[in-house]
């Protein structure tokens, strides 16, 4: 069985949420990163490793990653594997 899920990585290439690291849509994925980028709404920039960063920028510098997913039979299946895709 082969399906898609979705990964946002912050400019410094960690997910943007620790509960939950994929999302089962595109659309999923730009909502999370939408949501996240509001807590930084009140300083107005989002601090990076590298630097400050505005927040009408910041969705350039985040990943947007498609993963594959390919288990065995079902999803309980010990054979899984994570294809990742820019």
């Amino acid at each position: 069985m082969t399906r898609k899920k979705y990964m946002v990585l912050s400019p410094d290439g960690i997910t943007i949420e620790f509960d939950n690291y994929t999302y089962p849509s595109m659309k999923g994925a730009m909502e999370a990163f939408i949501k996240w980028r509001s807590r930084y709404q009140a300083q107005g920039y989002y601090s990076s490793n590298n630097g400050r960063i505005p927040l009408d920028e910041l969705e350039s510098y985040c990943q947007f990653k498609t993963l594959t997913v390919v288990s065995g039979k079902n999803d309980m299946s010990s054979n899984v594997e994570f294809v990742i895709q820019d």
